[in-house]
């Protein structure tokens, strides 16, 4: 576990270098969350019924913004590695090349992940203040299921970045996962406005530990929530783990068998 907290740290000190870089990749979303004001502002003057608040569905909006991090590296990277053979030569390398990936990624995501919070939530005070009633220590719980849901992300991208293993592009396939977090995750709205059936199908599914469980308990916090989101977080982070390594030896014994 040693190297790849090492590997983790490299990253890191690596991606501090492109601070500014960051910062100002952010601005685009300053702007969603303007538009995102403006927008919901209009409907909300229309007497539209959404179980939030005005200025709970701004922080609920805010709090997804902030996971949209660069997860199209993750996918180029592992296709560039198994076009060019160099897949070959990582994987007999004294680590899991998954694993590498994961922490390798993180380091630089997390990163940006902590500059697009603190830039988001600015921007979310200066349009709407804070929300009313909020304990300062319910901050420390909902970056436990943030920070969760970051890594739920990051397996899940991986997981589905190994089919090309098998297929070379693995770009269509998490074009269609980014799609669904978009629309059935919660990232684009709650998913409670979603039809009834729609909504009860989506609940439960992995993408929805991802946005919606964790930016509504972020913004409307209760410790039953918390420990709900929580639970379904570990319980999808150890699936998709397991699945992640179990297709990598899959596919590293299949490259073993064809030379490589």
């Amino acid at each position: 576990m040693n190297k790849y907290l090492k590997i983790f740290k490299i990253s890191i000190k690596n991606n501090v270098t492109y601070f500014k870089d960051f910062i100002i990749g952010n601005v685009f979303t300053v702007i969603i969350v303007i538009i995102f004001f403006f927008l919901w502002k209009k409907l909300y003057a229309q007497n539209i019924k959404t179980g939030f608040t005005f200025q709970e569905m701004m922080w609920y909006l805010i709090v997804g913004e902030s996971f949209t991090l660069n997860y199209n590296r993750i996918h180029r990277n592992v296709a560039q590695d198994i076009k060019s053979g160099d897949i070959a030569y990582k994987i007999n390398k004294p680590y899991n090349y998954t694993l590498y990936i994961l922490f390798d990624t993180l380091g630089r995501n997390l990163l940006d992940f902590f500059i697009s919070c603190f830039i988001s939530f600015a921007v979310g005070i200066a349009l709407v203040g804070p929300i009313k009633g909020y304990e300062f220590y319910y901050l420390f719980f909902s970056m436990i299921i943030m920070l969760c849901g970051v890594i739920l992300n990051h397996i899940i991208h991986i997981t589905i970045s190994l089919s090309a293993l098998w297929v070379e592009e693995n770009m269509p396939y998490a074009w269609i996962y980014g799609k669904i977090v978009f629309i059935f995750g919660g990232l684009l709205y709650p998913i409670s406005l979603l039809p009834k059936w729609m909504f009860k199908v989506n609940f439960y599914m992995p993408w929805s530990f991802v946005m919606y469980h964790v930016s509504k308990t972020v913004v409307m916090f209760n410790l039953n929530d918390f420990l709900f989101t929580f639970l379904g977080q570990v319980i999808y982070i150890l699936m998709f783990l397991f699945l992640m390594l179990t297709i990598h030896r899959r596919g590293v014994k299949m490259l073993n068998v064809n030379g490589g």
